[in-house]
């Protein structure tokens, strides 16, 4: 399995960096209906042996039983390999900063009881550093965001809308 893994990595290209494994085995006692997942150190995946492995489950089985069955046999039920690669930091590309965000259009929706007309922007349109006060709708293709009441979106400097509550206009109703 390690094998076709490095394999598979080879055709990544150097995407993945450097790979680590991780081996791990279902094992239990013979005839047991139950397994246990057994961690295999890198030695023993390297150059497995019978009694590395029994031994291995004996101390795992211990750990959460309070004993070990020396005169059963072990059963291995499944064995795995974690294939964890390291990739290296994403640089993702910055949106141009715009002031004040521009509503597309304007729609009645129900919000605390009753229809209010509320801001509709385009998620296109937005840019850095514009602030859209709740209630107010987003839209893009694939999603319509909603900006309760006292609410706000920020939008980051890549194109991410930052929602908080608005602590201003919550400390005023309180007063």
């Amino acid at each position: 399995m390690e094998k076709d893994a490095k394999d598979w990595i080879k055709t990544e290209g150097k995407l993945l960096g450097k790979a680590e494994f991780t081996a791990t085995a279902d094992m239990r006692y013979a005839g047991q209906a139950f397994d246990l997942q057994v961690t295999i150190d890198d030695k023993l995946r390297r150059k497995p042996t019978v009694e590395g492995l029994s031994e291995l489950f004996h101390i795992e089985h211990e750990k959460i039983y309070g004993f070990r069955d020396l005169e059963s046999g072990v059963e291995v039920t499944t064995e795995r390999v974690r294939v964890t690669g390291k990739i290296p930091p994403i640089t993702m590309p910055k949106i141009k900063r715009k002031k004040g965000a521009k509503a597309a259009e304007r729609r009645d929706v129900f919000f605390e009881g009753k229809f209010r007309t509320v801001p509709v922007y385009h998620r296109g349109d937005l840019g850095a550093g514009q602030i859209i006060k709740g209630p107010a709708i987003v839209e893009q293709s694939d999603c319509t965001i909603v900006i309760i009441p006292k609410w706000s979106a920020k939008v980051d400097s890549i194109g991410n809308l930052l929602i908080t509550a608005d602590s201003t206009r919550a400390k005023k109703k309180k007063k």
